[in-house]
């Protein structure tokens, strides 16, 4: 049986992404992109996992791969709601 290739990008995609589900999906419609996309879509991914650092709430690789949302704004949270609710926390523990 013939081992498929994988392209490089792919492997720094599924390790950045981090959450290991549905490869063969992934990797089946990776394959159909340029390398600029490509390239795009890693700067994405690169900034969209430090936003998300549960990947419980990351998007599943391929949904995030079909429905483009590499092109999605990235939601940078505000840390004067990180203050102020661990300002609440630290009073009532």
């Amino acid at each position: 049986m013939r081992k498929e290739y994988t392209h490089p990008f792919f492997e720094m995609f599924w390790d950045l992404y981090d959450k290991k589900v549905e490869r063969k999906k992934c990797e089946k419609l990776w394959n159909k992109f340029d390398n600029n996309l490509r390239y795009e879509i890693i700067e994405h991914v690169n900034k969209y996992v430090k936003t998300t650092p549960n990947k419980r709430y990351r998007k599943n690789p391929f949904n995030y791969l079909y429905n483009e949302c590499y092109y999605d704004e990235i939601i940078q949270e505000d840390n004067r709601h990180n203050e102020a609710f661990q300002h609440i926390i630290n009073h009532y523990s």
